[in-house]
């Protein structure tokens, strides 16, 4: 049976013994699991999405306890910046659509940005800081073949990012299968 949810509740059910194995991402420094890949975490919005930097920050967040909302709301807290939450979403999905309507700015794990949405840079905006995706184990998962997939997972985890710089045609090839691994990856 597969889960999809978001890291920190999947990581819980895990820790319950509801589940055997768990791909999360995790705060960058945190020990529990196995690393498969560390990046850093960018603001993401639609191409030519207009934000007046005098403006509060025009937020799209996946709902707590989401890793890329908490690492979001203590960075701009950290340097000051006003904010407004303008779109909470319970899936990845959501934020994706709410940005591509033009909505607002995200915080995303830069390998996993879909096709048609954009980074962004401003001098307005923090730094957010690296997310790390890990593998945990639960008592099940320590044997043989749930082991076997853990070693699967770290050995071709680069199938799970996005390629950067990819031509268009292949990024609509594959994109049914990107959304679908994406699903795998929210919080």
């Amino acid at each position: 049976e597969l889960t999809v949810g978001l890291s920190e509740n999947v990581r819980q059910a895990l820790e319950l013994g509801l589940l055997d194995l768990a791909f999360v991402k995790r705060r960058a420094g945190e020990q529990k699991g196995e690393l498969v890949w560390r990046e850093p975490l960018i603001w993401i919005a639609a191409p030519g999405f207009d934000w007046d930097p005098a403006q509060p920050v025009p937020l799209i967040v996946l709902v707590p306890p989401a890793i890329t909302r908490t690492a979001a709301l203590t960075a701009l807290e950290s340097v000051g910046s006003s904010w407004q939450v303008v779109c909470t979403s319970e899936a990845q999905s959501g934020v994706h659509a709410a940005l591509a309507a033009g909505l607002g700015i995200a915080p995303h794990a830069r390998s996993l940005v879909p096709p048609g949405l954009t980074e962004i840079s401003s001098n307005e905006l923090p730094p957010l800081g690296d997310v790390e995706f890990v593998v945990l184990a639960g008592v099940q998962g320590r044997r043989d073949p749930a082991r076997a997939l853990v070693d699967a997972i770290k050995q071709n985890g680069s199938l799970l990012r996005r390629a950067r710089g990819r031509s268009r045609d292949a990024g609509r090839q594959d994109a049914g299968r990107e959304d679908r691994m994406m699903l795998q990856h929210e919080e």
